[in-house]
C-alpha cells in the first residue's frame, strides 16, 4: 500500500468512523490485509459491542419505528391478563370470536400487517393434517418395547412360516431337479421362437439386465417340451407362482393363436406325432 492508500484508510477507519468491512470494500481490499495494516501501525480496534452498532446505526429497530407508548401499553396489558387469567384459557375468559379478534389485534400491533382471518373450512383441514401424527421418539419406544421386533420372536415366525407350516407349501415341488433335456440349448430354441420378447410384457431381451427365463405353463418340471414352455422376463415370472390354474388357460391360449398348438380340456399337451 502507498501513502496515500493509508492516508484514506485512516481518514475513513478513525474519522469518518466506518467499519471494516465498508473501508475494504471501498478500498479494494481484503478485510485480513486491512487487519494487518492496523496491526502493523498500531491502529486500536474497535470492540464487537462499538462494530455492531456502526453497521447497524442506519437501520431501524425491531418495532419498525412504533412509538414507546404503544410498546409499554402492550407490556402493562400482559401483566394485567397474567394476574387475571390464573391457568384460563382466552377461550375460557372471553369466549372464542373474541379470544381471536384480540389476538388478532396483538399480533398486528407486534408486526404491523393485517391478515385475513382463516375460515372455519380452513381450520377443519389444517386440524385433520395434524390428526394422527406420532412423535418419532414415541415410534422409537414403541419398536424398542414391541415383542414382535426382538430377534427371538423373528427366528420362531420364520420357523412357522417356512416349510409345511405355510399355506402355499405344495409338498416340496420346487426342491425338486430338473430334466436333462432342459438345458441351454433347450433354453435358446424357446427364446428364438419367441423372437427373445417376454409373453406377458412385451418387453425385448435388450432393455433387460438378464436373459429371459423359461417357465413351465403346468408347472410340471419333467416335462420339458416347446408345447409346455414359454419366455418370461423376471418380473412376471415372480408373478405366476400364483393362480396357477388361470396362468395355465392363459398361456395355452397364447401358444394356440401364435403356434397353434393343442391341448385337451384337462389343460393337457397333446402331442404332435
Amino acid at each position: 500500500m502507498n501513502k496515500k492508500d493509508k492516508d484514506k484508510v485512516l481518514k475513513l477507519y478513525e474519522k469518518k468512523k466506518l467499519p471494516q468491512t465498508e473501508v475494504a470494500k471501498l478500498m479494494g481490499i481484503s478485510r485480513n490485509t486491512l487487519r494487518r495494516f492496523l496491526i502493523k501501525n498500531k491502529i486500536k480496534r474497535r470492540n464487537i459491542s462499538e462494530s455492531v452498532n456502526l453497521s447497524y446505526r442506519d437501520r431501524n429497530s425491531w418495532s419498525k419505528g412504533k412509538s414507546k407508548e404503544n410498546n409499554a401499553s402492550l407490556q402493562s396489558m400482559a401483566v394485567k391478563n397474567s394476574k387475571v387469567r390464573k391457568g384460563k384459557t382466552w377461550e375460557e375468559l372471553m369466549g372464542k370470536e373474541k379470544a381471536q379478534i384480540a389476538k388478532e389485534k396483538r399480533r398486528i400491533a407486534m408486526t404491523g400487517k393485517k391478515r385475513k382471518p382463516f375460515s372455519e373450512e380452513h381450520r377443519r383441514k389444517l386440524s385433520l393434517l395434524q390428526l394422527g401424527r406420532k412423535c418419532p421418539k414415541q415410534s422409537l419406544r414403541m419398536k424398542r418395547n414391541n415383542p414382535s421386533q426382538t430377534n427371538e420372536f423373528k427366528e420362531q415366525l420364520s420357523k412357522r412360516m417356512t416349510g409345511k407350516g405355510n399355506n402355499f407349501w405344495n409338498g416340496g415341488v420346487s426342491f425338486s431337479p430338473y430334466t436333462k433335456e432342459f438345458n441351454n440349448r433347450f433354453k435358446r430354441l424357446i427364446r428364438k421362437r419367441d423372437n427373445n420378447i417376454c409373453m406377458l410384457c412385451g418387453k425385448h431381451r435388450e432393455k433387460l439386465d438378464r436373459a429371459l427365463s423359461i417357465h413351465h405353463i403346468n408347472y410340471d418340471k419333467k416335462l420339458t417340451i416347446p408345447e409346455n414352455c414359454v419366455s418370461l422376463c423376471d418380473s412376471c415370472h415372480g408373478l405366476t407362482h400364483y393362480n396357477r390354474k388361470s396362468w395355465i388357460t392363459m398361456f395355452q391360449s397364447l401358444l394356440v393363436e401364435r403356434y397353434e398348438y393343442k391341448y385337451n380340456e384337462n389343460m393337457e399337451v397333446i402331442k404332435r406325432i
